[in-house]
């Protein structure tokens, strides 16, 4: 029962960071606009980059992997100190679970209306946490398809 609530709390921290969007934050922070009403309407890095250019595309990418990560450090400071062999024992569920929650953060936030990205970077670092080499498999694939067809939503 104790590892059943520590992962729904892992799940509610995860979300809550998850709706944490660069993209959204940086357009309104930063240029006084709201990035979903640009271009494709998505809050994502690719839109970013189409609307206020690379740096601003590649900084909310970064963001939006780092979210990820960070939320996981954040659950695994918390959670290996409540109970260390309960963390230990099931720390691939508490990766899942936090990277997937950030995803469903990430695309339905509640910080902004329940409209976000559509989470590919968040994905992305999901798949880093939880197995480096499939990740670095899914770039490649990801430049090669970009680099023949010169089309980055085809490579998504």
């Amino acid at each position: 029962m104790k590892t059943v609530i520590l992962l729904l709390i892992s799940a509610v921290i995860s979300y809550l960071i998850g709706s944490l969007n660069s993209s959204i934050i940086m357009s309104k922070v930063l240029k006084k606009d709201d990035i979903r009403n640009s271009g494709s309407g998505n809050a994502g890095a690719t839109n970013m980059v189409r609307t206020y250019g690379r740096v601003y595309g590649v900084a909310a990418f970064i963001l939006d992997f780092l979210k990820v990560i960070a939320a996981y450090f954040i659950v695994m400071a918390i959670f290996s100190r409540v109970d260390g062999a309960v963390f230990e024992k099931y720390e691939y569920f508490f990766k899942v679970i936090t990277g997937f929650f950030c995803f469903i953060g990430h695309i339905y936030p509640c910080f902004f209306g329940f409209k976000g990205g559509k989470g590919v970077t968040v994905c992305a670092a999901m798949i880093c946490l939880l197995d480096w080499r499939m990740f670095v498999i899914g770039l490649v694939l990801f430049f090669a398809i970009v680099f023949i067809t010169r089309y980055i939503s085809l490579s998504k």
